[in-house]
């Protein structure tokens, strides 16, 4: 008797942890569904901003091989879609890129037209802190990357070759991740094209 009460706390203890775990467990696996709708409509919406005459997008898919080779490039892709008109011609690409930031990674939605000009960019930096970090979502940020060619290289420093790119105020180290996830997305749509895979 003595014994099981001894052990009674540990075993209350073990109860609990498995309760929370299952409640846990099924906690996801009710919202998983939802936040991935929600990821997948926002993820449009971001599409539909850079491209409002967009009928559809048609995502890109790559192989592993491609997909390897562009990691080790350093210009690594989260995903590539063709954005389509009504009458079934091709208005542009969209390339999603991430880099880290200051607490987490940016996220840039890059739209390139069939010229090879940037059409806008869409930046998110969901992890950042707010009035700063988070400011590289703001247009007078990403406005800077409009018309640019995908030849080109930007920098928040700006040196040597490289487009200079102003850093928000207070919150370099984002402005450098979103400048270098943007630098990834021409990267990633110049060998795509050298590939044969997009153009």
């Amino acid at each position: 008797m003595k014994t099981l009460k001894m052990f009674q706390p540990a075993l209350l203890l073990a109860v609990l942890c498995l309760t929370v775990t299952l409640l846990l467990a099924a906690t996801n696996e009710l919202t998983k569904g939802p936040i991935a709708k929600q990821a997948a409509e926002a993820s449009y919406e971001n599409k539909l901003a850079i491209f409002p005459e967009a009928a559809s997008f048609e995502e890109i898919a790559l192989t592993t091989d491609l997909v390897s080779q562009m990691s080790e490039k350093d210009i690594s892709v989260l995903e590539v879609s063709r954005a389509v008109g009504s009458d079934g011609s091709g208005l542009g690409y969209v390339l999603v890129t991430a880099s880290r930031g200051y607490a987490g990674n940016v996220v840039t939605t890059v739209g390139i037209g069939s010229d090879g000009k940037v059409i806008m960019v869409n930046a998110a930096a969901a992890d950042d802190t707010p009035g700063l970090g988070k400011r590289v979502e703001e247009k007078s940020f990403t406005d800077q990357f409009t018309g640019l060619d995908t030849n080109t290289e930007t920098s928040v420093n700006g040196d040597g070759e490289t487009t200079k790119i102003d850093a928000i105020s207070g919150a370099t180290i984002s402005s450098k991740g979103a400048s270098y996830a943007i630098n990834k997305a021409f990267g990633a749509y110049s060998y795509l094209i050298e590939q044969g895979v997009i153009g």
